[in-house]
């Protein structure tokens, strides 16, 4: 279930990381970070193997993502 709310609906998760968070035990470790890596998919992520990639040239990375709290 949580891996086609991450498939179909990844803002859904992105929204409400935290609430998710706080109900899943701390012992879920796996269970946590896919619903962490959920990202909103008009953004594109940058690829971490490129040999020039700074964290100030990411444009995206100065966006404030909209949170519920």
């Amino acid at each position: 279930m949580l891996l086609v709310l991450l498939h179909d609906f990844p803002e859904f998760l992105c929204e409400y990381h935290s609430s998710f968070c706080d109900t899943i035990p701390t012992s879920c470790i796996q269970l946590r970070n896919v619903i962490l890596s959920a990202f909103p998919r008009n953004m594109a992520l940058p690829d971490p193997l490129q040999v020039y990639l700074y964290v100030y040239i990411c444009m995206h990375i100065h966006i404030q993502i909209h949170c519920a709290f």
